[in-house]
């Protein structure tokens, strides 16, 4: 899917989550900093875009709500279409960041729902997990999740059945 978007030149964010290295602050910083990097020239905004509020992300669990509201913001002026990939989103939900995944995961599918909304803009989120996560169940009841299980079966190769589940 990246390589699918930078070919097709559509701005696109991603995160290939590694439990050694990452925790959901570290991803949010992530997805930040590549935010940045494609932001318009020229935009308008009423947030505070100021060095000092990037200053305070350091990474660390104290920096988790500095990190989702300057993402949040940071989405308000992102491209008109914007592509956001998050790759094995189930190896950080963990007890220790259990709230944490649900937060962003919340941040992001804010940005859609605006999109979905009438805004000019396109977003477009795609989360890949090793099974189904509870934060991602969060999501609202009238919202739908697309699921493409790939099974390999022994002797007939890799199986693909799509289906589309709702949340009640």
């Amino acid at each position: 899917m990246v390589a699918t978007t930078q070919r097709a030149n559509i701005p696109a964010i991603s995160v290939f989550c590694d439990p050694s290295t990452d925790d959901v602050v570290g991803m949010a910083c992530t997805l930040i900093t590549q935010l940045v990097q494609i932001l318009p020239n020229n935009f308008c905004s009423q947030a505070d875009f100021s060095s000092a509020r990037f200053g305070l992300l350091d990474k660390t669990v104290s920096t988790a709500g500095p990190a989702n509201s300057l993402l949040k913001d940071l989405l308000t002026v992102a491209p008109q279409a914007l592509h956001i990939m998050i790759d094995g989103l189930q190896l950080l939900d963990t007890a220790a960041n259990r709230s944490n995944p649900e937060t962003l995961i919340g941040v992001l599918h804010q940005a859609y729902n605006r999109a979905e909304a009438g805004s000019p803009r396109i977003v477009r989120l795609l989360f890949t997990t090793d099974g189904f996560m509870d934060a991602l169940a969060a999501l609202n009841e009238d919202e739908k999740l697309d699921v493409i299980d790939l099974a390999c079966e022994e002797g007939s190769g890799a199986n693909a059945d799509k289906v589309e589940m709702g949340f009640l």
